[in-house]
């Protein structure tokens, strides 16, 4: 019923609540307990009644993410960026924690609906409306003006609400309000013209045509 692909590896989201994944798997991105390429779908150990799956990465590895029926969110993959958000800070793959092969819940996140993964952070639109995000912060892509190169737990992106979708890329988001406006922070791409090409720090609304 739904499907997210990364740079290197995929999940799929079946009918049933339970989730599939295939491709690279270096730092267990798959979930399925091993480091070993999925050359075909296997089940992610672990996770049943899931409701949204996103895949993303981290540096060359992959990071993966579901939210379930009850509005708990699990990662797992690697933890370059912090993006398990489970405070341990970036971590290298080789350190203890910086590669999670099974999925682990995100402690004190409820309430979430989707989930999105970019290279190296993460948000989660909350019931509510509002979006929770964290991992690497170094653009300002976290949209946090005050915090560091990291951001380790999920936070709140304050004054930011009524969110209904959000999409994460390289040091970027963009987010849709439900009035149905654009708005977009982190660093700029110089290929293009107009406000997308400069550096945002906070949530900023693009004015389409």
């Amino acid at each position: 019923v739904h499907i997210a692909v990364g740079p290197n590896h995929s999940l799929a989201l079946r009918r049933d609540g339970r989730v599939m994944s295939w491709g690279g798997n270096n730092a267990g991105e798959l979930g399925l307990g091993t480091r070993a390429t999925g050359w075909t779908p296997g089940e992610v150990v672990g996770l049943e009644r899931i409701v949204a799956v996103a895949a993303g990465n981290a540096v060359t590895n992959g990071v993966s993410g579901a939210v379930r029926d009850d509005g708990t969110v699990w990662m797992w993959g690697v933890n370059t960026s912090a993006m398990m958000g489970n405070g341990q800070g970036a971590t290298a793959p080789d350190e203890p924690g910086g590669r999670n092969l099974l999925p682990v819940q995100v402690a004190g996140l409820a309430g979430a609906k989707t989930l999105a993964i970019g290279s190296g952070h993460v948000a989660a639109i909350l019931g509510d409306g509002s979006l929770l995000m964290w991992g690497h912060n170094g653009y300002r892509e976290l949209g946090f003006v005050t915090q560091g190169s990291y951001q380790l737990r999920p936070a709140r992106l304050t004054g930011f609400t009524n969110v209904v979708s959000v999409h994460l890329g390289a040091m970027r988001t963009y987010a849709v309000r439900a009035d149905g406006t654009l708005w977009a922070w982190g660093m700029g791409n110089y290929r293009v013209p107009g406000v997308l090409a400069t550096n945002l720090k906070v949530p900023t609304r693009i004015d389409l045509p």
